[in-house]
This record gives structure tokens, sequence and C-alpha cells, in this order.
């Protein structure tokens, strides 16, 4: 209860005993005593509300003003400390909830010319007491500080500038396959951990989630997100795509052995398979059966199947998705006399 209250509830509550008094007559002496009783009772209370005490209070403490490449790594502890005041003021709810104190970074670190990779900073006694002065209600008076120092743990961030490489592979129904990506800018700055910034080579767009439907597109992508990361830059970025139109072609190619054992042959049935590639429409007839090797491996035979697997082993480099029909074949392993 404040003291304001205190004085309007003992004035109230002398009021209605003055009229119980009146309405019911009471003798004088009782009444006299009472009145008495009263004032006496008021007297001390407020003399016991306006005694002046002391009492220890701890203050939250809000780091502020932290560079971006600082990360705090343990929490700072409040500033515990012994004020005094009137009795009312200091017992009043209010100030049991004293809000936090905001204590910038640039404080701890004003004798630090060059911050360490990791490292502790403290804040002397006079320093927080200066801080926490201004910060109490006028009521209060600060009598002494029991923190000593306030301390803080710090990890420092690196920065780099890592290049974007496209991730996947782009839809499209006009099959159109991608010749060229370029990304604009070609680097994104980030900001980590200076372990896990060292181990990172790029950052990363998903193509898949892309489109082509002709021969140069141009789209606004994001970076892939990586929650140990920060991007300082912008994660937005132009993507300039040349792609090439592709269709299907097939081939017949024989089936060879590869790692056949001395006096052994490997035979296949069928000895040739179907290879089925897509190539751009202006090179179709630049490539035939020639171009592509096809091979079963002896030392894949396995006892529970008669079946080998087919393997593509050369290609030219620029037609893609190669299929093979059939994907196993047959096979008969003969001795041979030398």
């Amino acid at each position: 209860m404040g003291m304001q209250n205190f004085k309007q509830y003992m004035i109230l509550l002398f009021k209605r005993l003055s009229t119980f008094w009146k309405n019911y007559n009471m003798g004088n002496n009782i009444g006299m005593f009472l009145l008495f009783l009263l004032l006496s009772l008021f007297i001390w209370m407020s003399r016991d509300y306006n005694a002046p005490i002391q009492r220890d209070i701890e203050i939250p403490v809000e780091i502020t003003h932290i560079p971006e490449d600082v990360r705090i790594t343990s929490g700072v502890q409040p500033i515990r400390l012994c004020v005094s005041g009137k009795r009312f003021s200091l017992t009043d709810e209010k100030s049991r909830r004293i809000r936090p104190v905001n204590v910038s970074f640039l404080l701890f670190a004003h004798d630090t010319t060059e911050l360490q990779p990791q490292g502790s900073l403290s804040l002397a006694q006079r320093a927080l007491q200066e801080t926490t002065v201004g910060h109490l209600p006028k009521s209060m008076t600060v009598v002494d500080v029991y923190s000593d120092s306030l301390r803080l743990n710090y990890k420092t961030l690196k920065y780099r500038n890592l290049p974007i490489v496209p991730k996947g592979s782009f839809h499209s129904s006009e099959q159109f396959f991608a010749d060229t990506i370029v990304f604009v800018p070609d680097s994104i700055r980030i900001l980590a951990e200076r372990e896990i910034a060292d181990s990172l080579d790029a950052v990363y767009v998903d193509v898949s989630r892309y489109q082509i439907i002709n021969e140069e597109t141009q789209i606004h992508v994001d970076v892939e997100n990586n929650s140990n990361i920060r991007i300082v830059s912008s994660p937005h970025v132009e993507m300039n795509v040349k792609a090439s139109h592709y269709t299907e072609k097939e081939v017949k190619v024989s089936v060879a052995g590869i790692n056949t054992p001395d006096k052994k042959t490997l035979k296949t049935f069928p000895h040739f398979c179907t290879v089925i590639y897509m190539v751009r429409m202006s090179e179709y007839n630049k490539y035939d059966a020639d171009d592509f090797s096809v091979v079963v491996d002896y030392n894949d035979i396995d006892a529970n199947t008669d079946k080998l697997k087919l393997k593509v082993k050369s290609y030219p480099a620029d037609v893609r998705g190669i299929r093979l029909q059939p994907e196993s074949v047959g096979y008969l392993i003969e001795e041979v006399d030398i």
C-alpha cells in the first residue's frame, strides 16, 4: 500500500468512527479514548512508512550495440546491489519489478583495440554503479554494489565471399537442357563462426525449383538457406540460363566383356543393346554407335543370378539422359585353349 492510499484509508476510518460514535451516543470517555487510539495509530504508521530502510535487489542486464561479427556465448549475470529509501517506496510492488538495464557492448570493449577469436570481457564496479544510478527510481539510493564486475564471453565471426553454385537439374517440358548458368552477382558475402566459414566452398541455388521454357531465361532466385551462416549481402540473385533444345536418339551398340581371366571368354545374350540418349537437335547426326562403349564386368558375376548388368563405359560428353535396353543380359563363360 502506498503512503497516499494509507492516508486516505485512515481519514476514511476516522470519519466512520466519528459517525458511529455520534449515532450510538457513546460516552465521552470511550469516544475520546478511541479517537486518541486512532490518532496514535495513524502517527505510528506514518512514521514507520516514512522510516528509511535498505534492501537488496537484482537488476537484469541486456547487452546492446553488439557488433555484427560478434556473438555473445554466455548469459550476463544480473547486477546485485543494496539500495536505501523510505519503507513505503521500497515495499511498493512497482519497486520489485526493476526493468532491465541496457549496457552497451562498447563499454566492455573500450580498452580493446582488436577482439580475439574468442574470449571474455568485463566491466568494472565503478562503471556498473554509474550505469545503474540513473536507471533506478528517484526514491532509491545506491548504498553498495555487490557485483565486482560484469563479465561476458564472446566469439568473433568471420566474413567470407563464397561463389554461387547451381545444384540439381532444371525441369523442362520441352526438353531444354542448360548449357551455361551465370549468376549475377557470382558470389555472396556471408558471416559465420570461423570453423564453419573455413569449411565452406560455396553457397547453392537449387535449380530443380525452376523451369526452362526457351533458349535464354532470366530468373530471380534465392540462395539456399543455411541455419549455420548469415547472409550479409542480398540473398536474391539473378540467374541467366542459356539452353539448347534436345531430342531423343537411339543407336545399337555391341556389348563387350571386361576383366575376363586368361583362358576364358565371356559371351552375352543378346550381343547388342539399344542406347537411348538425348542430343541437341543441331547435333543429331554428330554421333553414332562407335561413340559409345557398353560392357559387362566379369567381376560382377553372382552365383545367385544368371544375368549381368550392362554398364556404359564411355560416351560423348554433351549427350544427356542415357538409358539402356535391356539393362541386363544373360552370359556364358567358355574355356579357351592357348
